[in-house]
């Protein structure tokens, strides 16, 4: 083989490492402009679920806090009371 012709060659090989350098490049920038971020967390096993986020009411006969959703609802002089049982709502019935 002459020199042109392994000449040639290098010239080939370095083309088409180039052209594949930048299809890498642009693949890379066009999946990070798809979708946001949120998108890649919600999608990503790895992630953490974020905690619902709910009013807390505390338990006027226990005082624990419960979130608002989870609690036993009752109306007490117009008012709703919310407890974290209806076991603890019975209790605070007989004390008063």
């Amino acid at each position: 083989m002459t020199k042109a012709g392994s000449n040639g060659q290098v010239k080939m090989i370095f083309k088409l490492l180039i052209t594949i350098g930048i299809i890498y490049i642009i693949l890379r920038i066009s999946k990070m402009g798809s979708g946001s971020g949120k998108d890649r967390e919600i999608n990503d096993p790895r992630a953490v679920p974020k905690a619902k986020e709910e009013d807390l009411v505390e338990d006027p006969y226990c005082h624990v806090h419960i979130p608002v959703s989870s609690a036993f609802q009752t109306s007490i002089e117009g008012k709703t009371i919310y407890f974290c049982s209806k076991d603890c709502w019975e209790k605070f019935q007989a004390e008063k």
